[in-house]
C-alpha cells in the first residue's frame, strides 16, 4: 500500500455528510508540505519520527519513517508507517472525521518529486528507467504524513484509574462511539468499511482537553471489507488476505484446536474463539486440519472490554450491572459477546443509574504525591554505570542496594551479589540468582500501581542493576493474630503467619481491614489481562505479607519483592520465570506448566518449580489429572495465595471473634482457600466483598448495594 501524491478518487456519496467536518482546511500536497517548516523535533518511535511545526496559525505535527534499529523489526515499521500513511489518503480524500480521532492535513508519497535519474546511451542522455526496488525505497524514504498535534502524550491507565468514575464513564464512552463508527457502521462514503483496529491498547490515546479522548495511533486501522481505494494488511501478512462475509483472514489452512497465525488483535489470540482452528471438511478433518474462522466485529467487543473497561473502570465491582456487562463482553465464544452498539447502549444505561445514585467511595489506597511518576523511567542514555553509589541500603539473598541520586529523587540502585558473595552467605544460588533476574525483567514492563514499589528501569549487561523507589520511612509489613484465634477457628497456625514485628502495635481491626483492602486491588491489578501489560496476567509465585512494607507513616502498603511476579503470556517483552527455572515453562490457555506429564494420577505431585511450593496438598492444581497430564496454575492462585497468607491472618486478628462481619471475612476466606479453583471467587469479586465489610466497619456508612 503506498500513499500517492495526489489523490484523484471522489466518495461516492457527494451529498453524504457522514464523518465530514466542514471547517478541516484543504488537504496538503507535496509542494504545501515541503514547505512546513521544523520547529523541534518531539520524538522517535519504531514506526515513525514525529517534528513539530507551524502551518498558518495551526500547530501541526510532521511524521516521517524512522530510522531506529537495534529492537525494531525494520520490516514491521515500514509496513506500519506506510499504512499510517495509507489511512492519511484515504481519510482526506473522503473527509473522514470524528471527535476521537486524529486528523491528518495532508500526506507526500515522495516518490513522484524525487530527481528522475538519467543515464548516457550512444552519447545521447536519457531518463534512467526506474526498478520496483528503487521506487520502493525513495517511497520509504521521502513518505512524510502531516497531523494535528496533540498535547500531553499517550494516556496511561494507573494515573487515569485515580480520576472520578463519572469522567472515566464519559472517557470510556467515547471510546465506544468511535469503535461504533470504525467498526461496526457501514457506509458507501467510506469504502472497506467497517474497519477493525488490529492493536489496540491505551497507549495509542491520548487525552485532549479536560473530557476527551483521540485516537492517535492510525497505523492499524484495517478494512474488514475488500476496497480498491483503501486497502491496507496487518505487518508480516503476505497470504492472509481472504474477506468473506464480513470477515478478515478466514479461510486460512490450519491444525485443529491450533491458535492461528493472524497477525492481529495481538495479546488476545488465547482467550478468543476466533482464534482456535475449526473442522472444516471431513477430509480435511481427518488429516488433522481445519480452517481458521477469521475475526469479525465481535472482536472489538472482547478488545475494549478486556483493555478499557477493566483497565478505566475499576470500581465495576460496586456496580453489579458493569461488572455482569465486562463479564458477558469478554467472553471466550465470540456468539456470547455483544455487539458494539448493545455494548454502547448498555454504557450509557449505566452512566444514567451512575448519575441517579452515585457509587459509595471506594478506598484505593493514596495518590502518588507526585503524579508525574507514572511517566518517569529510564531513558536510553542513562547508563547504570553512572550512577554514584551512596550507602548501603541493605543486602538480601537477591542482592544488595545502594541509595543514590536520579533526576533530583532519592532512589535505590540494587546489584545482583557476586559468586563470591553466595559463598560466603546460605543462599542459593542457581534460585537467587533467577529471582534477581526476573526482578530486572519487571522493572523493563513498566507497571505501575501505588501499592508497589516502582522500578525506574533495568539493565542485564555486566552485573544485572536495576532501579527502584526508595522509602526512607519503611517499616514492615505486619499482621497481629490474637493468641485465643487459632483455637476458635480450630486452624494451626503456621511459623510464617506469625506476627512479623511490632511495628504497629495500636492498629486498630479496621485499619488492618484497610490495609489488606488495599493489597486486593494490587492483586486485582496484577491478575487481569491488559495489553499495556505485557504478559499478562500475571501468576505471583510469591504473594506474602513479608514481601511488603508499610510507608508514609507507616499507614500505606508497598510491595517491595517482584522477583515472583511471572507472565502468564508468551511475550518477547519479559521472560520471568519462577525461581530455579531456566527455561520457558509450557503457556497454553492463560496457564503456566500446562499438561506436563505426570505418573501418580490424583496426588498432589505436579512440580510447578517452586511456586506456592508451600500449598501443594492444599491447591487441585498440584494433583495429577486421569489423563496423567498436569491442570497448570493460572490466576486462580493468586486468589487462594491471598485468602491463605492475608485475610487468615486479618481472621485471626479479628477483635470479638464473632458478629456479622467476622462470618463474612470468615466466608471469604474460606471461599479463596478452596481446594477446588472453580470454587474460588473471582478477583473482583473478593475486592467487592472486602469494600463491603470495610464500609461496614465505618460508623454512619452506607451498605454497598447488592
Amino acid at each position: 500500500v503506498v500513499a500517492q501524491k495526489e489523490v484523484s478518487f471522489s466518495t461516492s456519496d457527494g451529498n453524504s455528510s457522514e464523518g465530514i467536518d466542514p471547517e478541516d482546511p484543504p488537504f496538503l500536497g507535496c509542494e504545501e508540505i515541503a514547505k512546513l517548516p521544523v520547529l523541534s523535533k518531539i520524538g522517535c518511535g519504531c514506526v515513525s519520527c514525529a517534528f513539530l511545526s507551524k502551518w498558518g496559525n495551526r500547530t501541526v505535527v510532521i511524521k516521517r519513517l524512522s530510522n531506529k534499529w537495534g529492537k525494531c523489526d525494520r520490516r514491521h515499521s515500514i509496513n506500519l508507517f506506510r499504512n499510517q500513511a495509507a489511512w492519511g489518503v484515504f481519510a482526506g480524500a473522503y473527509r473522514i472525521s470524528h471527535p476521537s480521532l486524529l486528523k491528518v492535513y495532508g500526506v507526500c508519497s515522495g516518490v513522484e518529486h524525487d530527481e528522475e535519474p538519467v543515464e548516457m546511451v550512444n552519447g545521447t542522455v536519457r531518463v534512467a528507467s526506474r526498478s520496483a526496488q528503487d521506487r520502493n525505497k525513495a517511497e520509504k524514504n521521502s513518505t512524510t504524513v502531516v497531523v494535528e498535534y496533540i498535547p500531553g502524550g499517550s494516556i496511561y491507565l494507573p494515573r487515569l484509574s485515580l480520576l472520578p468514575l463519572v469522567r472515566k464513564f464519559h472517557l470510556v464512552l467515547h471510546i465506544a462511539e468511535l469503535l461504533q463508527f470504525l467498526s461496526v457502521e457501514k457506509s458507501p462514503s467510506r469504502p472497506g468499511s467497517p474497519y477493525i483496529m488490529c492493536d489496540f491498547k491505551a497507549m495509542q490515546f491520548s487525552l485532549h482537553g479536560n473530557d476527551s479522548i483521540k485516537l492517535v495511533d492510525v497505523d492499524m486501522i484495517v478494512p474488514m471489507g475488500l476496497s480498491k481505494h483503501y486497502h491496507v494488511l496487518p505487518p508480516k501478512i503476505k497470504n492472509q488476505h481472504s474477506w468473506i462475509g464480513g470477515r478478515i483472514f478466514t479461510q486460512f489452512r490450519c491444525r485443529l484446536n491450533t491458535i492461528c497465525p493472524m497477525e492481529c488483535l495481538f495479546g488476545y489470540k488465547k482467550d478468543m474463539s476466533e482464534y482456535i482452528c475449526q473442522p472444516f471438511s471431513p477430509e480435511e478433518t481427518a488429516q488433522g486440519y481445519g480452517r481458521c474462522p477469521g475475526v469479525g466485529t465481535k472482536a472489538t467487543t472482547y478488545m475494549f472490554a478486556s483493555n478499557f473497561l477493566r483497565g478505566f473502570l475499576e470500581t465495576h465491582e460496586v456496580r453489579p450491572a458493569l461488572a455482569s456487562l465486562i463479564t458477558r463482553s469478554t467472553a471466550w465464544d465470540e456468539s456470547d459477546r455483544p455487539e458494539i452498539p448493545e455494548l454502547l447502549q448498555a454504557l450509557r444505561e449505566i452512566l444514567a443509574e451512575e448519575l441517579r445514585d452515585p457509587s459509595p467511595y471506594v478506598d484505593y489506597g493514596v495518590e502518588p504525591e507526585d503524579p508525574s511518576i507514572f511517566d518517569t523511567f529510564l531513558k536510553k542514555g542513562d547508563s547504570l554505570a553512572n550512577f554514584t553509589l551512596g550507602r548501603k541500603v541493605g543486602c538480601n539473598c537477591v542482592g544488595c542496594g545502594y541509595l543514590s541520586q536520579w533526576q533530583g529523587r532519592a532512589v535505590e540502585l540494587w546489584r545482583q551479589q557476586g559468586k563470591y558473595q553466595y559463598a560466603k552467605s546460605s543462599c542459593r544460588a542457581g534460585m537467587t540468582e533467577q529471582y534477581f533476574r526476573n526482578t530486572v525483567e519487571v522493572a523493563n514492563i513498566r507497571i505501575v500501581h501505588p501499592h508497589m514499589q516502582i522500578l525506574f528501569g533495568s539493565s542485564l549487561s555486566g552485573r544485572p542493576a536495576f532501579v527502584a523507589e526508595h522509602f526512607p520511612d519503611a517499616v514492615p509489613f505486619a499482621l497481629f493474630p490474637n493468641s485465643s484465634s487459632a483455637e476458635i477457628l480450630g486452624m494451626p497456625m503456621p511459623p510464617e503467619l506469625r506476627p512479623l514485628s511490632e511495628a504497629l502495635p495500636g492498629s486498630s481491626f479496621t485499619f488492618k481491614l484497610r490495609t489488606v483492602a488495599r493489597v486486593s486491588h494490587l492483586l486485582k491489578y496484577l491478575s487481569v489481562l491488559s495489553v499495556d501489560r505485557p504478559g499478562s496476567p500475571y501468576l505471583l509465585c510469591d504473594f506474602h505479607p513479608d514481601r511488603f512494607v508499610m510507608v508514609r507513616n507507616a499507614s500505606i502498603p508497598k510491595m517491595i519483592a517482584l522477583g515472583g511476579i511471572i507472565p502468564l503470556s508468551v511475550t518477547v517483552k519479559v521472560q520471568a520465570f519462577p525461581p530455579r527455572v531456566n527455561r520457558n515453562p509450557i503457556h497454553m490457555r492463560g496457564r503456566v506448566w500446562y499438561q506436563r506429564h505426570c505418573d501418580q494420577v490424583n496426588s498432589s505431585v505436579c512440580e510447578m518449580a517452586g511456586c506456592l511450593e508451600g500449598f501443594r496438598a492444599e491447591m487441585s492444581e498440584f494433583q495429577c489429572r486421569p489423563d496423567g497430564r498436569c491442570p497448570g496454575i493460572s490466576v486462580g492462585a493468586n486468589v487462594f495465595a491471598f485468602g491463605r497468607n492475608f485475610l487468615r491472618p486479618l481472621l485471626w486478628s479479628h477483635p470479638t471473634q464473632r458478629g456479622a462481619s467476622f462470618e463474612a471475612l470468615r466466608d471469604l476466606e474460606a471461599q479463596c482457600t478452596s481446594w477446588e479453583e472453580v470454587k474460588r471467587p473471582t478477583v473482583d469479586h473478593v475486592v467487592y466483598r472486602l469494600t463491603q465489610l470495610l464500609r461496614a466497619e465505618r460508623p454512619g456508612s452506607k451498605p454497598g448495594p447488592g
